[in-house]
């Protein structure tokens, strides 16, 4: 969540910016025990889904696909793919 969701956060790609979740995400940071984490997880959680209304109402399959004549590429459950060690059979 630091990561994507802090207003600092060079990564954060769709621009949210909140003083309340920066403070929550501290308070979360700096939780030692689980009670004060799930606390600090649900604090997160609510000040999010005030400001940032959504719902998840589909998924969408996706496919990546390649010829028969390519082996060696990974294809991995978050619809990553390594090709480095890819090579196509001639």
């Amino acid at each position: 969540m630091r990561y994507n969701l802090a207003s600092d956060s060079a990564n954060n790609r769709i621009g949210y910016k909140s003083t309340a979740f920066d403070a929550a995400l501290k308070d979360a940071l700096a939780a030692s025990t689980d009670d004060q984490k799930r606390a600090a997880y649900k604090k997160l959680a609510e000040i999010y889904t005030t400001d940032v209304p959504s719902l998840i109402y589909e998924a969408l399959p996706d496919y990546i696909t390649w010829r028969p004549n390519v082996h060696g590429v990974l294809g991995t459950q978050n619809l990553l793919v390594y090709f480095d060690k890819a090579w196509i059979e001639k």
